[in-house]
C-alpha cells in the first residue's frame, strides 16, 4: 500500500480527515442520474447516496473504534482470545496463578489488530465505490446486516490480503511471538508440573482437546490474528448499520433520515 493511501496513528487516534477525504475521492457522483422514483417514492439518486453514506458510516467508526489502543483488547464482543489449541496452556497458567503470561500474549496479539486496522480504509471505499444501482436497492431492502454481509463478500479476501503482511510486522513490533513462547514456556516449567500433582490437567485437557501446545505452529499466529481482526471489523459494522436502520437518533444526516426513516 502506498503512503499516499495509507491512514496512519497519531498517538493511537485515527485521522479522521484523512479517512474522509479518502472517502470523498472514491464515492461515485449521482447528480446526473434519473430521479425515477420506486415504490417508497425514494429517488435512485436518494438510494444510491444514502447507501453510500450509511456504509461510509459504518465504516469510519469501525475504524475509529477499532484502530486505536484498546480498540480490541478493551471491546469483549470483538477481543481476540488465545488460539483454540493454546486454551489448555491459558487454563494451566490461570490455574496455577500465573495468568500474567495469558494476558501478556493476549495484549500482544489484540495489540497487532489494533495497529492493522487503519490501513482497511482505502479497500472498504473501493468497495463502496464498486457498487452498482441494483446491489444499493438489495441492502436497503435486506436484513439488517445485509450492507455488512455484502462488504464481507466483496471485501474480505482483499481486506485479509492487505492485513496480513501489516500484522506480520506488528506481530514483530509488538513481540507477540515472543509473548507466546514465555507463556508456553512457562507453563511446561511451572504450571504444567503444579497442575499434574494437584490432578487438574486431565481435566484441562479434557475441556480443551489438547494435552500440550506441542500441535500449535507459532507461525499461525500472524494469520489469526489477521482473522480476528476482520471478524473484528465486520461485527462492528453491523453494529453500527443496524443502528442506522433501527434508531433515528443514529440517523444524523438529513439524506440518512429520508433514506431509513422511509
Amino acid at each position: 500500500m502506498t503512503s499516499s493511501l495509507a491512514i496512519v496513528l497519531t498517538t493511537q487516534t485515527l485521522n479522521a480527515g484523512l479517512f474522509d477525504s479518502i472517502i470523498e475521492t472514491v464515492t461515485k457522483t449521482t447528480s446526473g442520474e434519473t430521479q425515477t422514483k420506486d415504490v417508497s417514492g425514494l429517488s435512485v439518486t436518494d438510494i444510491d447516496g444514502g447507501l453510500r453514506e450509511a456504509l461510509n458510516k459504518g465504516v469510519k467508526q469501525a475504524i475509529e473504534q477499532l484502530g486505536k489502543e484498546n480498540g480490541f483488547l478493551g471491546n469483549n464482543l470483538v477481543k481476540i482470545p488465545v488460539p483454540e489449541k493454546l486454551m489448555m496452556v491459558e487454563k494451566g497458567l490461570r490455574k496455577a496463578g500465573m495468568g500474567k503470561y495469558a494476558d501478556d500474549f493476549v495484549t500482544a496479539m489484540n495489540r497487532a489488530a489494533e495497529k492493522a486496522v487503519p490501513e482497511t480504509a482505502k479497500i472498504f471505499a473501493d468497495t463502496i465505490s464498486a457498487m452498482s444501482i441494483e446491489d444499493a436497492k438489495k441492502i436497503l431492502t435486506g436484513p439488517d446486516n445485509a450492507a455488512t454481509e455484502y462488504f464481507r463478500e466483496h471485501s474480505g479476501p482483499a481486506l485479509q490480503a492487505a492485513i496480513l503482511p501489516i500484522v506480520q510486522q506488528y506481530t514483530q513490533e509488538t513481540e507477540v511471538t515472543q509473548y507466546y513462547k514465555t507463556m508456553v514456556d512457562t507453563y511446561d516449567s511451572y504450571g504444567a508440573p503444579v497442575l499434574e500433582q494437584t490432578g487438574v490437567t486431565k481435566l484441562l485437557g479434557s475441556l480443551s482437546g489438547e494435552t500440550n501446545a506441542t500441535t500449535y505452529d507459532p507461525r499461525d499466529l500472524d494469520g489469526y490474528i489477521t482473522a480476528k481482526g476482520v471478524d473484528g471489523l465486520f461485527t462492528v459494522i453491523a453494529e453500527e448499520e443496524k443502528a442506522i436502520r433501527t434508531d433515528p437518533a443514529a440517523r444524523t444526516t438529513e439524506l440518512l433520515q429520508k433514506v431509513f426513516g422511509n
